[in-house]
């Protein structure tokens, strides 16, 4: 049988294909490996949970069982971890997050772009070091001035493996220009490959890995270019589940939102021939339990105990925090749907609350010197529908969670053709654009 060399092993080439079940990629083992010579590495990834807490206990009984069936373990992130948090995480600075990600066990994150809502400075002093008390480690390659790891690695059953980050290079967009002001935003994928490069080359001096990870806060689509040093990646930003293989055979995950998933990746490594045997790389969807109006789960539910205090814990104190009525509302100010019933998932259509916003920033602004002629609120700002519990009150807690960004209100001069050019954009023309349509919201004057 011609035999057909993949990634430094060698398989049957009859063998040797992708098999693609659901959102999981698959790469088979070599049937010659001495089995006995073999490690079986486990990594769960999560990438964009954004302070969902409420979801962690839950996320945390899974992740156990994972680690039960294979004690070589590793729990990683992928960014946004905090930053544009749920209601229950922000008002605490996220520091529940942090405090119940590190009680997970989670060994390291790359970085997102809303580790840096609140700049750089806030990123790396406040943000690194709660993580590192909590017992977790920060990294990121594609951004230059940022005192943070290039990869970071982890050995397990005597096996190297290093995990390299990249965040999008639309980071200068997505965050305050002035809180990332001295830092050069380099494309995540091409920092990722060479880095990589550098821990395949035999070469000590600069750092030497037996599997390399790529963590890629970017869209699944920019993965398709890690190099053949890449042995798998996790992609994230756009809060999807996705799958793709590179062109030298390393699957790829987008691996979803809020722990309500996570990215499952099985590593088999041969000790005496030094070389990657195969991966496998799924997507794993949790069946969470609704949670009561109190907070609570119930009986039924399958959670872990510790980190169901811990948000518990959390959640009285938001609460507390955010109980004050600061005004009513007389209707719906939902966000986009894609059902019609579940909200928030639909940023590609015209949505009250978008619509609102920006009317009150119209209105807000005309008590200022500079009056606006118009106002517009970006989808991507709306984090929670205003009055969720629709009882016509809205409180501290339901008003923060609109938008948890700490973003400022600003005014700006624009031509009409400028104008035109904004409205326009609002559409992508690019056919595997991620999100084909971001509808503004718009005061009603527009």
């Amino acid at each position: 049988m011609r035999e057909k060399k993949i990634r430094g092993g060698v398989v049957a080439g009859a063998a040797f294909a992708l098999t693609f079940a659901g959102a999981g990629i698959a790469v088979p083992a070599s049937a010659a490996a001495g089995e006995s010579d073999q490690v079986t590495i486990s990594v769960a990834a999560i990438s964009d949970f954004h302070g969902h807490i409420e979801n962690a206990s839950q996320l945390q009984a899974e992740l156990l069982k994972q680690k039960e069936a294979n004690p070589n373990f590793l729990f990683v992130g992928n960014g946004d971890l905090v930053g544009g948090s749920a209601y229950v995480s922000s008002i605490a600075k996220d520091q529940p997050t942090i405090e119940i990600l590190g009680k997970m066990g989670l060994s390291l994150s790359g970085s997102g772009n809303h580790e840096f809502d609140q700049g750089q400075k806030d990123f790396l002093e406040r943000i690194v070091p709660a993580a590192k008390t909590a017992g977790f480690e920060y990294t990121l390659a594609s951004v230059d001035g940022m005192n943070l790891p290039a990869y970071l690695v982890r050995e397990v059953a005597g096996v190297k493996v290093a995990f390299v980050s990249g965040v999008t290079d639309e980071l200068s967009t997505l965050v305050s220009p002035t809180g990332i002001t001295g830092l050069t935003i380099n494309d995540p994928i091409a920092a990722i490959n060479k880095v990589a490069a550098q821990l395949k080359d035999g070469d000590e001096s600069n750092g030497e890995a037996d599997i390399v990870v790529a963590l890629s806060h970017a869209t699944i689509a920019k993965s398709a270019q890690l190099s053949a040093d890449v042995d798998a990646g996790v992609a994230g930003h756009t809060h999807h589940q996705e799958s793709l293989t590179t062109a030298s055979g390393a699957p790829v995950l987008e691996v979803g939102e809020y722990g309500n998933s996570f990215g499952k990746y099985t590593f088999v490594y041969d000790q005496v021939e030094k070389k990657l045997v195969s991966v496998n790389a799924e997507n794993v969807t949790l069946k969470l339990a609704e949670r009561a109006a109190d907070g609570t789960l119930p009986e039924t539910a399958i959670y872990n105990p510790e980190i169901e205090k811990l948000y518990l814990d959390a959640l009285k104190t938001a609460e507390t925090l955010g109980a004050d009525k600061v005004g009513e509302i007389d209707g719906e100010a939902n966000r986009g749907t894609n059902d019609g019933e579940k909200t928030g998932g639909n940023r590609g259509t015209e949505s009250p609350l978008g619509n609102l916003i920006a009317e009150g920033f119209y209105q807000y602004s005309q008590g200022m010197e500079t009056k606006a002629d118009f106002a517009i609120m970006n989808p991507g700002g709306l984090r929670a529908d205003l009055d969720p519990n629709r009882d016509g009150i809205v409180t501290i807690g339901e008003s923060y969670s609109v938008q948890p960004f700490g973003n400022s209100f600003a005014t700006a001069s624009y031509t009409g053709d400028q104008i035109y050019t904004m409205l326009e954009q609002q559409w992508n023309p690019d056919p595997e654009a991620d999100r084909p349509v971001l509808r503004l919201g718009l005061s009603k004057n527009l």
